[in-house]
């Protein structure tokens, strides 16, 4: 595997000096250098953080009184994931198919969210062969007949701020012939729809009255995060770049991901192939600083 060379590290001096990153053209990789960057680029890693084992204790919580709720986050994509890793908790998938029974199910939901596409979006994600077959009659059918069948206690639906009212009111009706815990998850819009003060909103409004707020991860868990993407991504690197060990260095990442885990992802792929095509790099807080001077922080708004 091809790595950054050791680097004996010098005085800062207080000068700034340029990277030599290369701006404007492709830079020339060797055929093992460029397969380490794709390594870099499918990393997918997930680090729990209190905020996830809050999540957790929550919808178990949901899910052992069978009481329906909402998720909001300015962090969805973290969010989703941890969806995502509470049900493989309890539920292998093997392929493309659940085992029977299947008590937690994560479904996420694409535009145009109309009833249609919620019933496809369930029917697909247990792997029934006719999800996409019939009207809206057929669908509703075949979705609530597959959740019966994998004996589901929990549905979580992603993106659930793109529903439609009609959509909602499905998840009504949904909830209370299977009798489940049914809990849409997504942006603070969420809480917009699901709290109207509005009489056509009245019966989705009172199905959906317990929430749960999914907050950025503490300013405390921001080294960590780092040491543990650094020890699965780039475990065989024989001189790690360390950015944990750097106060300084983890405080600006925090600031610039502002507590959002993908993000944070995201700025270490790229520090991580700048470091490979430029061996000689120290990654002090003030070249993190210029190599991340275009790049804004994530908005935290609710």
């Amino acid at each position: 595997m091809v790595q950054p060379k050791p680097v004996e590290k010098q005085p800062d001096s207080g000068i700034q000096k340029p990277l030599p990153v290369l701006l404007g053209a492709e830079p020339e990789r060797s055929p093992d250098l460029q397969a380490e960057v794709e390594r870099i680029r499918q990393s997918d890693i997930f680090e729990i953080t209190q905020r996830d084992r809050n999540l957790f204790a929550w919808l178990s919580a949901q899910r052992d009184a069978l009481v329906n709720g909402f998720i909001i986050s300015s962090c969805y994509a973290d969010l989703r994931k941890s969806c995502q890793f509470y049900q493989r908790l309890y539920v292998k998938k093997r392929g493309n198919l659940y085992p029977v029974p299947a008590p937690i199910i994560t479904v996420e939901v694409h535009q145009y969210g109309t009833p249609t596409d919620l019933f496809k979006a369930i029917s697909r994600e247990l792997g029934n062969p006719f999800a996409e077959v019939g009207r809206l009659g057929n669908l509703r059918t075949r979705a609530q007949g597959t959740l019966k069948s994998h004996g589901v206690k929990l549905l979580v639906i992603g993106k659930a701020d793109y529903l439609s009212y009609k959509a909602f009111n499905e998840l009504v009706e949904l909830t209370r012939a299977l009798k489940i815990a049914v809990v849409p998850v997504g942006s603070p819009y969420l809480n917009e729809i699901l709290t109207r003060k509005s009489r056509k909103y009245t019966d989705i409004s009172n199905t959906f009255l317990e929430w749960h707020e999914f907050p950025a991860f503490l300013k405390a868990d921001t080294a960590g995060i780092i040491r543990q993407w650094e020890s699965q991504v780039l475990k065989e690197w024989s001189v790690p770049l360390k950015l944990y060990e750097d106060g300084n260095a983890v405080n600006f990442l925090y600031e610039r991901s502002k507590g959002h885990g993908e993000v944070l992802y995201e700025i270490l792929r790229k520090l991580a192939v700048i470091r490979l095509d430029n061996p000689s790099m120290t990654l002090s807080a003030r070249q993190l600083a210029e190599v991340l001077q275009h790049r804004d922080a994530p908005a935290n708004k609710w």
